[in-house]
């Protein structure tokens, strides 16, 4: 016994005390990890647990009757805290945070993970140590934002998750870390601020109420990239300006966003992607960020002309994925590699010329487009290795100068018309597409 290290208990529900009263405590002097696992009667741990010099790693997970932790502290050797799905739990372990500076406290803990514990309600008070790395909050709809002072002097901290939950502010002022953070279904959420020198990724989804990102975006030096998912109250994300250093940025389901960022505001920006964002008519007066590597607008109701967009440019673009507009000539990058057409209800045929200057095309995706029946007549460009087409019913025919020699793949899904001319060994096709090494017709797979 005194070489035990591990101890897991899976499914014991009429379990109520980890060891006997009176158990000694030497022979489970070795202990490192204990994980207790759907134990239904349990409700408490043993005082003892605290003499367990060695343990490094609890976690308590799926035990509904459980509701305190031991009184005074928890070893401090102790460096992962689980606690998932106690129902009864009101409060956390006091000993995973320092009091007062003193030095016989220290406590090396590195994660704390808390998820479905809806009576939970508060942090205790202190502060997490300096190596503290990571904190995940998720499903704990009482459970208050954590105290500024707590996560204060974590200098190791790498990232905080907030998922669910009723808060309806957050602080994270005059902090050095995360690198990254991530809040998520936070329903109650109305605003936050930040102000942590060394963010580097911020994602933020379905938080319905929040009205604005925090006034103090363009503080935050170090941010690199920024994700806003389904945040129908926010209205514009660049009032208060943001990060002069951000590289990407990625806004989804955004319905009350109006505007696009204006490219003089991301002069370092290589990636950007809006997504269904109906509010959106119109892109900047001076166009999309000038150094954009890629690019993808998903704006149902956009209605300003390509012609207008000033891509031709943007001479280090090599990812466009357009969706709702019908790209006309000379608007095209010549430096696009990857290029998406996609939901163009409209769209009988693809403009004459379109794709015939884009020499280092080597990816063509054209999806989502009913009306469309042919694609270019004089054909593809020369260098393209990937030809998917999808979800176009009338299409019927590729083009007559057949498909590019360098091409490595052809996928074909959803296309009924153009499925049946392209089986193998049956359809009209086949002997112009028998040589491509990979060949995907909807549910007919071919890899030579």
């Amino acid at each position: 016994m005194i070489a035990l290290k591990d101890i897991e208990i899976v499914s014991c529900t009429e379990l109520t005390c980890l060891w006997e009263e009176g158990v000694n405590i030497l022979n489970l002097a070795c202990v490192e990890k204990i994980k207790v696992k759907e134990c239904e009667a349990l409700d408490s741990l043993p005082g003892e647990i605290m003499m367990l010099l060695r343990l490094e790693e609890l976690s308590i997970a799926q035990c509904p009757a459980f509701r305190m932790f031991p009184r005074g502290k928890l070893p401090t050797t102790l460096k992962v805290l689980q606690i998932w799905g106690c129902e009864k739990l009101e409060s956390l372990p006091e000993g995973i945070l320092m009091n007062n500076g003193n030095a016989y406290e220290v406590s090396q803990l590195e994660a704390l993970n808390i998820v479905s514990c809806p009576c939970l309600k508060s942090f205790p008070s202190g502060q997490l140590s300096n190596s503290f790395k990571r904190l995940y909050i998720e499903n704990c709809k009482q459970l208050e934002s954590p105290p500024q002072r707590m996560l204060q002097y974590c200098t190791e901290l790498k990232g905080i998750s907030i998922d669910g939950g009723d808060m309806k502010s957050l602080c994270l002022e005059d902090m050095r870390g995360p690198t990254f953070l991530s809040i998520d279904t936070c329903d109650g959420l109305e605003s936050f601020s930040l102000s942590i020198s060394n963010l580097k990724d911020l994602f933020i989804s379905d938080c319905r109420n929040l009205k604005s990102l925090p006034s103090k975006m363009h503080d935050l030096t170090s941010l690199n990239g920024l994700y806003i998912s389904n945040c129908p109250r926010i209205k514009c994300i660049s009032d208060s300006g943001l990060p002069p250093n951000l590289t990407w940025l990625h806004i989804y389901e955004c319905i009350g966003i109006e505007s696009i960022p204006g490219g003089g505001l991301f002069p370092n920006l290589i990636d950007l992607q809006i997504f269904d964002c109906q509010g959106i008519e119109s892109i900047p007066d001076h166009g999309f960020p000038p150094n954009l590597r890629s690019l993808t607008i998903d704006c149902k109701n956009l209605k300003k002309p390509m012609q207008e967009w000033g891509l031709s440019r943007i001479t280090s673009l090599l990812s466009l994925e357009i969706y709702w507009i019908c790209p006309d000539l000379d608007v095209l990058p010549t430096s696009l590699t990857r290029l998406v057409v996609g939901k163009v209800e409209n769209m009988k045929s693809i403009a004459r010329g379109l794709l015939q200057n884009l020499n280092s095309l080597q990816d063509l995706t054209i999806k989502d487009c009913p009306k469309l029946q042919s694609l270019p007549k004089e054909g593809l460009p020369p260098s393209l290795q990937k030809l998917c087409i999808m979800n176009c019913p009338n299409l019927q025919s590729l083009p007559k100068e057949g498909l590019p020699s360098l091409l490595e793949k052809l996928k074909i899904k959803d296309c009924p018309l153009l499925k049946r001319r392209c089986l193998e060994k049956k359809g009209d096709y086949w002997p112009l597409i028998a040589h491509i090494p990979c060949i995907e017709v909807q549910d007919f797979f071919l890899g030579l």
